[in-house]
């Protein structure tokens, strides 16, 4: 039984590569959205915007999953109370973090100094402690942008926009430079199997934080709290894994939306991720190959299990931050440990809950490598076509705009036709005025 769980491992492994997951592609999209960032930040003088979760780990095709990003005032920067390592220059606002009456990892933050670029929005979100001192409330903040920025809905610090094919998570956020201060615990803990390395945790340690509006959901005063989190600084994490880890976090995504996520919609792709930092520090590098990848998705498994009997699920960066606080109730917790032990008791053929993978199971290899490489070659094709729109993207030009430059574009006309002889051979017959939403739709399932 065993070699046969080991082959089945082994068959998953590659059938992954095949549904969009190689390592040749994780590191395309991972180059695609660090260009485009760059791109982006390089024309627009108030915010550095940080592509964030999937989208930016590389682990997600173009109409996946939704794309978050983080934009940063660059005219603000905020600091621990007492921390003088770095002295802001007048020109910007200055905030201060306070943590008495909060829970690990959440903040008070006080204005301590505006700086020459007034911001609307943190003006709107200031209120006067009894104490006479300013500070800011990340509710109001975060309904500061809802009518200025068209958004649809809140979600923790996110505000969500969307379309037919897409969902776009927005957190407007504050750069933070305590991240020594704030890391301090999780850089000096001792890493017997050596993940991370002592290069990795210098790296991490040289990122800055990010101060996100969203509070605590267990506290009494969460509407004026702020969390401090490490967008790049798990990117290098998340990005230091192999071939053999990354596949786990990827079968766990999957396992969390098909099993865990329709018991409760608090089940995120976040929670798994930490799981991961924490399985992945916790074993030796042998541990993970082609062959225990199934296993190693049980061992997951029963980890987050433990958290949920537990109700304690400890982030990785800042561990005394409980990431189950107020997440579930107990019914839902209940049925999640049910669910839970019941995938457990299945054992590696816990796999033919992944409806995408089964699927891909069922081909001759033939098939499926010929299946996989034309679709790693739509999606090359399909981003080569949203970075020319990107280059013609100027700040202050409405989408409007953006399409009409993009699609007088000769070298964009010729990507699209590519692209249409693939999904839809057919396509120069049809001479309908919806084409090109058509054409959009069919590639979007294809790469979704």
């Amino acid at each position: 039984m065993a070699d046969a769980y080991n082959e089945l491992s082994e068959r998953v492994c590659e059938v992954l590569d095949h549904l969009g997951y190689s390592e040749s592609i994780v590191m395309f999209r991972r180059e695609i959205w660090r260009q485009r960032d760059l791109q982006r930040n390089s024309q627009e003088k108030h915010r550095t915007r940080i592509t964030a979760g999937s989208k930016m780990e590389g682990f997600s095709a173009p109409c996946e999953s939704d794309t978050d990003y983080v934009f940063l005032d660059n005219y603000t920067v905020c600091a621990l109370v007492g921390d003088t390592s770095h002295t802001p220059p007048e020109s910007l606002t200055a905030l201060t973090l306070h943590a008495e009456q909060c829970s690990p990892g959440h903040f008070w933050l006080e204005l301590k100094h505006t700086g020459s670029v007034e911001n609307m929005n943190i003006q709107k979100a200031l209120f006067i402690h009894e104490d006479g001192r300013k500070f800011l409330s990340s509710y109001e903040f975060r309904k500061s942008f809802i009518l200025n920025d068209k958004i649809e809905s809140i979600s923790g610090p996110a505000l969500t926009k969307s379309n037919e094919y897409h969902s776009w998570d927005h957190v407007f956020a504050f750069r933070c430079t305590s991240q020594q201060q704030l890391l301090m615990e999780w850089a000096s803990r001792p890493r017997p199997h050596g993940w991370p390395s002592p290069g990795l945790v210098r790296e991490v340690l040289q990122q800055d934080a990010q101060i996100v509006p969203v509070g605590c959901k267990s506290s009494g005063n969460k509407d004026v709290q702020w969390r401090a989190c490490f967008i790049p600084s798990e990117k290098k994490l998340s990005d230091s894994w192999n071939e053999f880890q990354y596949k786990m976090y990827i079968l766990l995504k999957f396992l969390k939306k098909t099993e865990l996520k329709p018991i409760s919609d608090e089940m995120s792709s976040y929670l798994m991720k930490n799981v991961m930092f924490w399985f992945v520090e916790g074993k030796p590098l042998d541990v993970f190959t082609k062959s225990t990848l199934l296993v190693n998705v049980q061992s997951c498994l029963k980890m987050f299990l433990k958290a949920l009997k537990d109700n304690h699920l400890s982030y990785y960066m800042i561990p005394g931050r409980n990431l189950l606080t107020g997440r579930i109730n107990p019914q839902q917790r209940h049925k999640l440990i049910v669910k839970l032990e019941e995938l457990i008791q299945e054992g590696p053929r816990i796999v033919f809950r992944c409806p995408r993978v089964v699927e891909a199971l069922q081909l001759p290899p033939s098939e499926l490598e010929g299946k996989g490489c034309w679709r790693d070659k739509l999606e090359r094709l399909f981003r080569a076509s949203e970075n020319i729109g990107w280059s013609h993207w100027r700040p202050g030009m409405t989408r409007e705009e953006v399409d009409r430059c993009t699609w007088a574009d000769p070298d964009f006309t010729a990507i699209k036709d590519l692209m249409a002889d693939m999904v839809w051979p057919q396509w120069r017959q049809h001479q309908e005025q919806d084409m090109n939403e058509v054409l959009y739709r069919k590639v979007a399932d294809a790469l979704s």
